[in-house]
């Protein structure tokens, strides 16, 4: 809502003047009634005649609540995601998407430093592939424009990464958080995959243990009294031809 008021008289411009300077003075709210808060955009400008003598002011008032308010829900919003990424224990990285295609990296959380083992300011401004090279003969590049543009969420569960300061395997989710900007999340899973390949190898050492046995061995669930495990002479003798 918009109010113009104009006053003709000298002996009304004093008062709009007074009236004037005192909104100026205060912060833009009001409290004129018990229960309502309203926040107001307030301007003035002199009204001059033929000589150049004031004669007059125009106050221009503007009821700005609910922009105000929206304004500052959406700023706790920011803060709170903002909170979030700077207390989250997982790696997180954030990029922007040009105009132009170049996806410029925008900043990381102290966890994204602690994992990888570096300091992220000095990729602040550059592309992706400028700050991390090996990517650029991958997917990543373009998936994460994907999801800076479209808003779309791509994850994948083993990103093999390796440069002069950095290597390791990770698990990354990548997500849009406004339009044109995105962020990714990511865990080193390394020491899960040599994990993984250590109980991998023991397990193919049992087997073969089992194998060159020379006598039928046989693994039993005692639960369900199911066969978990055979070696191959098991195999061998149900191969073999019953007698006559």
């Amino acid at each position: 809502v918009e109010a113009a008021v104009a006053a003709r008289r000298a002996s009304d411009l004093r008062c709009f003047l007074c009236i004037f300077f005192l909104m100026i003075r205060r912060p833009p709210r009001s409290t004129l009634f018990p229960y309502t808060t309203l926040f107001r955009s307030d301007s003035g400008a002199p009204i001059t005649n033929g000589d150049d003598n004031i004669v007059g002011v125009v106050l221009v008032f503007r009821d700005v609540t609910e922009e105000y308010l929206r304004d500052k829900k959406l700023q706790e919003s920011e803060k709170q995601f903002r909170n979030l990424i700077q207390n989250s224990p997982m790696g997180i990285h954030r990029y922007r998407l040009e105009e132009d295609g170049r996806l410029v990296f925008q900043g990381a959380n102290p966890a994204a430093d602690t994992i990888l083992g570096v300091n992220h300011d000095q990729f602040l401004g550059q592309t992706i592939e400028e700050a991390f090279p090996p990517l650029t003969e991958t997917e990543v590049p373009e998936k994460y424009r994907e999801v800076a543009r479209t808003g779309k969420h791509w994850t994948h569960e083993n990103i093999e990464y390796e440069d002069e300061a950095i290597k390791g395997a990770f698990e990354i989710w990548a997500f849009q958080t406004v339009p044109n900007e995105m962020a990714v999340k990511f865990r080193n899973i390394t020491e899960k995959k040599q994990a993984e390949q250590a109980l991998k190898k023991e397990k193919e050492q049992a087997q073969l243990y089992l194998d060159i046995a020379g006598v039928m061995l046989i693994a039993l669930d005692t639960s369900d009294r199911k066969s978990t495990r055979l070696n191959s002479s098991h195999t061998d003798i149900h191969r073999m031809p019953s007698s006559a």
